[in-house]
């Protein structure tokens, strides 16, 4: 057993809650452990010093038949039909919650279009990121060859996230535009 086995079951052990396989291990250890010595000693003055500060109330002889009195007075005897009436609007209540929760809508809706716009973004990133420079390439190729290969390069990428970002700002009128 380890030091922190020996802790923790330590306290089982004090209320005999431990198989006698396990508490003679505890035993075991215990003897050949100086830490743990220290600790059970520890304890065992802290139990001391409890017991002489807090006094534990002494309960009156007829307290278990008072006690028991008063569950029983508390306890209320429902009838066959109390009981099966009962049984009827707990099983409705119990359906009529079900029902709302199939026909509610998805509450995650607007989490979703937040997902949506940054999936959005990283498509449009990555085909930019992918296909920009080669569309720059070919463009400037073609006779734009006047024009400052990175600073085409970079109005192209703003533009696509002035796009993103006016979906994102604006996403009734841009499904308008794009339906």
């Amino acid at each position: 057993m380890t030091c922190d086995e020996f802790e923790n079951r330590f306290l089982a052990g004090q209320e005999n809650q431990l198989s006698v396989e396990v508490r003679s291990a505890g035993e075991e250890h215990l003897a050949g452990c100086s830490a743990c010595q220290t600790f059970a000693r520890q304890l065992q003055q802290l139990d001391e010093a409890l017991a002489m500060r807090i006094k534990a109330p002494v309960l009156s002889a007829d307290f278990n038949q008072r006690l028991a009195n008063r569950i029983q007075a508390g306890t209320t005897v429902l009838s066959e039909t109390q009981r099966a009436e009962r049984k009827r609007q707990l099983q409705a209540e119990y359906e009529a919650g079900l029902e709302q929760i199939r026909d509610a809508p998805l509450r995650l809706t607007g989490v979703l279009d937040g997902f949506q716009y940054v999936a959005l973004a990283a498509l449009a990133g990555g085909l930019g990121w992918q296909f920009l420079p080669g569309l720059i390439t070919f463009l400037t190729a073609q006779g734009l060859g006047g024009l400052n290969r990175d600073l085409l390069l970079a109005a192209a990428a703003g533009a696509v996230f002035l796009t993103i970002g006016l979906a994102a700002t604006f996403p009734r009128t841009f499904r308008q535009l794009s339906a």
